[in-house]
């Protein structure tokens, strides 16, 4: 998760100019851009994204092909200050389990739970495997 986690924080300082965050963009942007990084999953994983679920809606789910895999959830969240950006993130993690979301995953051992957050052109993650 580590290196998941550098390659994100990697692309968008690389990538894109701080000044295209300063106007607080929207989840959705981040969301089109977690879907573009997760493209190349799909031979192994269903991924669909903003379904009801649980008792909310998930930002992006990757049920995986074989049942013997880790099912994933990501929420992502937004923050106005850097200082933010970790207790977002564990928010994040919070509202999977608090809405259900792994409900999707019947019949699987494990979810990887991922709860990610952005602040302008820096980033946090973290993540919890959930039984």
């Amino acid at each position: 998760m580590k290196e998941f986690f550098q390659c994100i924080q990697q692309y968008i300082s690389t990538s894109d100019s701080r000044f295209d965050f300063i106007t607080k963009p929207h989840e959705q942007m981040f969301r089109c851009f977690m879907l573009g990084i997760l493209v190349g999953c799909r031979t192994s994983y269903e991924v669909s994204f903003n379904k009801e679920a649980g008792s909310g809606q998930y930002d992006i789910i990757l049920v995986p092909k074989d049942n013997n895999e880790r099912g994933i959830v990501l929420e992502l969240k937004m923050c106005e200050k850097e200082e933010d950006l970790q207790t977002s993130t564990l928010q994040a993690i919070q509202a999977i389990k608090d809405k259900r979301y792994i409900e999707t995953f019947q019949g699987m051992k494990e979810v990887l739970c991922i709860g990610l957050c952005f602040c302008g052109n820096k980033f946090h993650g973290e993540y919890e495997i959930i039984q």
